[in-house]
């Protein structure tokens, strides 16, 4: 249990000192006081952790103990990823945090703009946020996704990439209205994507370095899809899908979305590679996880790229892959295959695993494709496996698992994006149980992993 009054966590990135300044002058603390060293006293470098705030008169206790003595937010550079003054707030709650730099931090975070002043909040005097309060942020939450899409757009990162530039500058390059577009790069320098200077010169933070192209980490591709017109125009008819439980996507563009892919190379190639980065920290989770050193072939049928099979492969030197996935999607694989050595280790085949897929494997991956699907298709796709398989075959199922009840978890809000959109759906351990019991398969355990994603295992009856 904590103390009656919630201790607040400032986290600030070396890279931005003169946070650490304004910070100290709002909780009227020095900066060499003890309260701003905690950080270090528990081993953790300035560059890796920064400094922590504790309103409890000065005691750091409170803060430590809200923190357990853990070593959890090493390498969290939580305030490049926040607004500036916005403020986390320890409570009494098993939530987590998403996944940031392969770490779960066991803590749950407010991080709305609250009203009340810096000086209201270092004397205790801010309020929990109210249910009317917090909804309303839920409702508005889309307004700060077209925020990112436009500048992703607009290449406004790139744009600043190798010095300042003030608004009229990115206006002559973006060929957008002056006066708009300063008012817009100030709401992202709210965000925390950019800082603006006294000379009203725009600069990028490390949170905005992501909105880069074609940099290590670039999240660029993935705005662009997640926030634009596959989702947003894919969820316009939510409502039909809740009931109906037909898809949202198919009513808005007439085809299912894989169909739609599959006539427009460009965006299936963007989609692919927001895949990649979506669920960037599962391949090496999945490898650490699930011991694959025996095993021969490895087919990964719907493995796209290729990113799963061939981290797998990087890590175990016995084995030989097969990537298979329709011509399209394949068509990108043998670069990366290429880059990370394994072309002499993985063959790439091409087809639909709706009509077969390739035969005599010992291990079966199926990552994130049975949640793309109907029951019906997923029971299609579950029967080639089984016909393809030996009788000590293995069926790998990687996606995540949802926990029972009300708990919260980002798999329970990608199923309904799962029903609206490709129409298909996140499982618990016993829907999968039954799923594969339908498919004359016997669930043998869920293999859990560092990400968010387990490892359904199942062989054949």
């Amino acid at each position: 249990m904590f103390p009656s009054r919630e201790p607040i966590l400032f986290v600030v990135s070396a890279e931005r000192p003169a946070s650490v300044s304004r910070l100290a002058e709002a909780v009227g603390q020095r900066v060499s006081s003890p309260i701003f060293k905690v950080g270090l006293q528990q081993g953790f470098t300035t560059g890796e952790m920064g400094f922590g705030v504790s309103l409890h008169g000065g005691n750091p206790k409170p803060l430590m103990s809200a923190l357990g003595q853990q070593q959890t937010l090493k390498r969290f550079h939580l305030m490049s990823a926040l607004p500036p003054k916005a403020d986390i707030r320890y409570k009494n709650s098993r939530r987590l945090l998403p996944q940031v730099s392969g770490t779960h931090v066991p803590l749950s975070v407010n991080c709305q703009r609250d009203t009340s002043s810096m000086s209201d909040i270092a004397h205790g005097k801010a309020e929990t946020q109210s249910p009317q309060n917090h909804l309303i942020q839920m409702a508005t939450a889309h307004w700060i996704s077209r925020f990112l899409y436009v500048a992703a757009r607009m290449n406004l990162a790139d744009q600043v990439a190798e010095r300042p530039k003030t608004a009229e500058e990115l206006a002559r390059s973006t060929g957008a209205t002056t006066s708009s577009l300063y008012r817009f790069m100030r709401t992202l320098a709210s965000l925390g994507l950019f800082t603006e200077d006294s000379e009203h010169q725009f600069s990028l933070t490390t949170l905005g370095e992501a909105l880069r192209t074609g940099t290590p980490g670039s999240v660029r591709a993935s705005v662009l899809t997640l926030a634009g017109g596959i989702f947003t125009q894919g969820l316009d008819h939510l409502h039909y899908s809740i009931q109906t439980g037909r898809t949202s996507f198919e009513k808005a563009f007439g085809v299912p979305m894989f169909d739609w892919l599959a006539s427009h190379p460009a965006e299936a190639s963007m989609f692919s590679e927001t895949m990649v980065g979506l669920h960037g920290a599962e391949p090496p989770a999945v490898a650490a996880a699930y011991d694959f050193s025996e095993f021969g072939t490895i087919v990964d049928a719907g493995g796209a790229t290729g990113n799963l099979l061939s981290t797998i492969l990087g890590r175990y030197p016995k084995p030989h892959g097969v990537l298979f996935d329709l011509p399209h999607v394949v068509a990108d694989a043998s670069k990366l295959i290429s880059a990370r050595g394994l072309s002499n280790r993985i063959k790439i085949e091409s087809g639909s695993f709706f009509e077969n897929v390739p035969s005599g494997g010992d291990v079966y991956l199926l990552s994130h494709i049975i949640h793309d699907w109907s029951e019906a298709q997923c029971l299609t796709i579950l029967g080639n496996c089984r016909r393809a398989m030996n009788p000590d075959s293995r069926l790998l199922i990687i996606e995540m698992v949802l926990p029972i009840g009300d708990t919260p978890h980002l798999g329970k809000v990608l199923d309904i994006i799962m029903l609206a959109v490709p129409g298909g759906q996140e499982r618990t351990e016993p829907e999968y149980r039954v799923l594969l019991d339908k498919a004359g398969f016997h669930l043998k355990r869920v293999v859990p992993t560092e990400s968010a994603v387990s490892v359904v295992e199942a062989a054949l009856v």
